[in-house]
């Protein structure tokens, strides 16, 4: 499965080739008709491609932007941690400083 997602636009393209090559063969047997049968195929395979094309970035959009939300809220959540930790750390300082001084 990660081979196929890691390759999928060269999958794609010589599924979409071979389809070019042999759905006219099969179909059409006739010279005449043949070049018109290929041009359909391609126009069809070339739609196809688009549509799978765009539904895969589609998906790569939104797993990156729900990623990206998630690193969000922790990066915040690091930081309020150390931002309280600072200032227990400062009150801490002027609780010795004031016991010091008094």
């Amino acid at each position: 499965m990660v081979f196929v997602l890691a390759n999928i636009e060269l999958i794609l393209s010589a599924v979409g080739l071979l389809m070019i090559v042999l759905v006219p063969a099969i179909v059409s047997p006739k010279p005449e008709n043949f070049w018109e049968v290929t041009a359909i195929t391609a126009i069809l395979v070339g739609f196809i491609h688009g549509l799978i094309f765009w539904l895969v970035r589609r998906r790569q959009r939104i797993v990156r932007a729900q990623l990206l939300d998630d690193l969000r809220t922790v990066l915040a959540d690091v930081v309020n941690n150390q931002l309280i930790a600072l200032r227990l750390n400062a009150r801490r300082y002027l609780q010795h400083l004031t016991g010091l001084l008094t």
